[in-house]
């Protein structure tokens, strides 16, 4: 816009015609057509709005078109532009918004694959993602449990130039622990840093949980050094994870350390972390352990599953201690369980080891009672 109205063109033959614009349909009620469908220039690019050529999602009534009613009137000024192009931008902003939440709808939902598919319809919508569209469908791959998707909408996000965010990150991490990726958790905590982001207590969680999986037990134990030099304050998840980190790792001693260190900084172990202390200990072939995490548990007013019951069984077995794995065994149905094979297998090993081959026979009527077969 430049003194001079853009639906104008000087005539050789006579005197200037006002010429219907493309939005003219619009006020009608009709769709503009774009140029390259009926018109020689994109009404838009005419008017100096340098706005997309088809813009299929802008409302019909939005403001942003002309007439040939204004003929006579006053040209349009740079106000007028700059109002113009202010009102397009909104538009535009207000559709990537709706798009993202569309997207944060379908990851609650475990939807993944729509998420992905609005993600990849908005470019030929003429609309860009920004930083918090790319998270929400980081998110929603993670949630869906498809961690290879979530990495590849996080490196999707980052080849466009957009700086993930604190979020984005810890939604990333989270996916490397469902995917059991921990070079590539820790990988993201590095580049947090280099970005100037300071990690909180859910991203190291998942990290630390990361190394779990991966059974990178040295590395758990180092984030969670970390953490608490960096000012997190450890929770019961946090103690939760490298606990179960341990346990996968063999290292019974230090699950016990673990236990002590929680609860000497006021945190109370959940059932998760208990059990994992009892199976550690019972990979460990320690049983005097293994009962007293079991104990602690039920003084903490927890309620222990069957698998804590199963690896506590199978500790006194590798203890020989046959009385106490029956006496575990029988309390079952008093704790509102009910014995599954992997309970019956580690009754009778312990009736084994300890050589009570009666009380063993006594095992089978009970597993048949039950609707088990044995092996």
């Amino acid at each position: 816009v430049e003194g001079h109205r853009c639906d104008e063109q000087p005539s050789a033959v006579g005197p200037s015609r006002p010429r219907a614009h493309a939005w003219d349909a619009a006020s009608a009620g009709a769709r503009p057509q774009p140029a390259g469908i009926g018109g020689s220039a994109s009404s838009t690019s005419r008017c100096g709005l340098g706005g997309p050529a088809v813009v299929p999602w802008l409302p019909p009534h939005s403001g942003l078109r002309f007439s040939s009613s204004d003929a006579g009137r006053p040209p349009l000024g740079e106000v007028r532009g700059e109002s113009l192009l202010a009102s397009y931008r909104k538009l535009v902003q207000a559709e990537v918004r709706k798009q993202t939440t569309l997207i944060r709808s379908l990851g609650k939902g475990s939807r993944w694959g729509e998420a992905l598919e609005v993600l990849g319809g908005m470019s030929g919508r003429s609309l860009t993602p920004t930083a918090v569209t790319f998270s929400a469908a980081v998110s929603a791959c993670t949630r869906g449990r498809r961690w290879d998707a979530a990495l590849w909408a996080f490196a999707e996000m980052r080849a466009r130039g957009l700086a993930p965010d604190l979020i984005a990150f810890s939604t990333a991490i989270n996916a490397c622990e469902k995917g059991e990726q921990w070079e590539f958790a820790l990988e993201f905590l590095s580049q947090m840093r280099s970005q100037g982001l300071i990690p909180n207590v859910i991203t190291f969680n998942a990290a630390i949980s990361a190394c779990g999986r991966g059974r990178q037990w040295e590395a758990a134990l180092g984030l969670l050094h970390v953490a608490r030099q960096e000012g997190c304050v450890p929770t019961v998840v946090t103690y939760g994870a490298a606990i179960n980190a341990c346990e996968k790792g063999g290292q019974w001693e230090r699950v016990v350390q673990l236990l002590s260190q929680a609860r000497r900084s006021r945190i109370a172990p959940d059932v998760v972390a208990f059990s994992s202390a009892v199976s550690a200990c019972e990979k460990g072939q320690a049983w005097e352990q293994a009962v007293c995490a079991f104990h602690a548990m039920q003084l903490q007013q927890l309620s222990p599953d069957l698998i804590s019951f199963n690896a506590l069984i199978s500790a006194c077995a590798k203890g020989q201690q046959w009385s106490r794995a029956l006496a575990l065994h029988a309390g079952l149905p008093g704790a509102g369980l009910m014995p599954d094979l992997v309970t019956f297998n580690a009754s009778a090993s312990a009736c084994e080891r300890g050589r009570a081959w009666p009380e063993a026979l006594q095992l089978l009527p009970e597993l048949r009672c039950v609707g088990l077969r044995p092996e």
